[in-house]
């Protein structure tokens, strides 16, 4: 009994020691001439985005020519959601556009969990917020994270000029413009895959908001915004590449604007983009401006079926080789294989999408101005978005002839998404 209550206090002294929410500088401050760094804890993260943004009375820090090595899994929850950190907002960005990450980050295969974020004032928003030409990130999984900002958003970092290889994100991200599973913005990301659901204005993609090259990637979440919309990438810039890619989305929504940038794989490309053996699921659902074109080469990708997806040639085959790991039946995993997204597993669905709502789904009156009533909605889900994508109500609709009471809105278009066996419909409402 007294061994088992000090294995208990022993515990969690440990546990203190390893997060105690102080910022902590001792892996830096012992020898700051070393090329190679590690930290193992969520305090010492904290204090390497301390040294990089010049917070907390440290002079900024681009660790330009070093390695910052992950030595173990960390858990940042302490200063995420439900915390004082940050006046409730959660985690900081590691690197800000004036003050902006350099080096080489390596997760040496680590995880790192309880990244929250919920601030729709600032850009730059992820693990990393800002990352300069040359830098790298690799070998890195930020997993049941939960992101929510302005412009340039993803999972890993908002926006990066340098290279990303080898990295995973799951969870959920949601900002305006530039927003991805892994990265809003990066110039070059390769061995990479999310399961995030993403969802922002413009550009939107299930891994990168916009890339010049994305090689050997995938998606398996859903994707939803208004233009530039790709299960993969939203936008390809100039001159980029994106190869032996595959969107497995369950489904891109589409929530308006230009329906020629919607496409599985890829939302908009140019002529000058070099586009090559990429594969789509082929019950990805989106409305009837989604590219679906069966083409390996373009912007809908190569048709699989889940049939095809239970099986390595089923998937381009660098997804199938070191440094990913593919078991059958399985998706390619960094580490270890993937469990497969029920979705993935069956054929598509056979019901129709209007047979789903009733025959007199309707908003009235419209324009409205305080309060408007749904019909045909029983039962489904009701999501109100702004023009600029921000949701600003939902609810379950439990009657035939639901009121909706909408006074604090202010005057302006909305869009009313409803919901319903994971299909959607969308209508379109005014307030005056």
């Amino acid at each position: 009994m007294k061994y088992i209550a000090f294995l208990f206090l022993f515990l969690a002294a440990f546990t203190l020691q390893a997060q105690t929410g102080i910022p902590a500088y001792a892996w830096y401050d012992d020898d700051p001439s070393v090329s190679v760094f590690y930290i193992g804890t969520a305090d010492d993260l904290v204090g390497f985005a301390n040294l990089v943004n010049g917070a907390d009375g440290k002079s900024a820090t681009n660790f330009s020519g070093k390695i910052i090595m992950l030595a173990d899994d960390v858990d940042i929850s302490g200063y995420g959601k439900e915390t004082e950190f940050n006046d409730g907002n959660g985690w900081i960005p590691i690197g800000t556009s004036q003050n902006s990450f350099a080096g080489s980050f390596d997760g040496d295969g680590k995880v790192i969990t309880g990244l929250y974020i919920n601030d729709n004032d600032i850009g730059d928003v992820g693990l990393f917020g800002y990352a300069a030409y040359g830098s790298t990130i690799k070998n890195l999984g930020v997993v049941d994270a939960d992101v929510t900002g302005n412009n340039y958003v993803g999972v890993v970092v908002g926006c990066t000029e340098g290279y990303i290889t080898c990295c995973y994100s799951t969870g959920r991200v949601r900002g305006e413009y530039f927003v991805g599973g892994v990265a809003g913005y990066v110039y070059n990301i390769t061995n990479s895959y999310s399961l995030c659901m993403v969802r922002g204005v413009s550009p939107v993609g299930g891994v990168a908001g916009n890339s010049f090259n994305v090689i050997n990637c995938y998606s398996a979440g859903d994707v939803i915004g208004y233009w530039d919309l790709g299960g993969v990438v939203g936008v390809i810039s100039y001159g980029g590449r994106i190869t032996n890619c595959a969107a497995l989305n369950s489904a891109i929504t589409r929530m308006g604007g230009a329906p020629q940038s919607f496409g599985r794989v890829v939302g908009f490309i140019d002529d000058n983009d070099v586009i090559t053996n990429n594969i789509a699921f082929n019950c990805i659902t989106g409305d009837d401006v989604l590219d679906v074109t069966d083409d390996a080469d373009g912007r809908g990708g190569k048709s699989k079926t889940f049939v095809e997806l239970q099986k390595a040639n089923g998937f381009p085959e660098a997804l199938t080789q070191a440094p990913w790991t593919y078991g059958e039946g399985m998706l390619p995993g960094l580490g270890d294989a993937v469990e497969m997204p029920e979705y993935l597993t069956k054929d598509c669905p056979v019901t129709n999408i209007e047979e789903l709502f009733a025959p007199n789904l309707n908003l009235y009156p419209n324009p409205f101005t305080d309060a408007l009533h749904i019909t045909g909605a029983e039962g489904c889900i009701l999501s109100i978005f702004t023009e600029s994508g921000a949701i600003v109500h939902i609810q379950k609709v439990v009657n035939p002839d639901e009121i909706i009471r909408l006074k604090h809105l202010p005057a302006g278009v909305f869009f009313f998404r409803i919901e319903k066996d994971g299909k959607a419909k969308t209508l379109k409402g005014i307030k005056n």
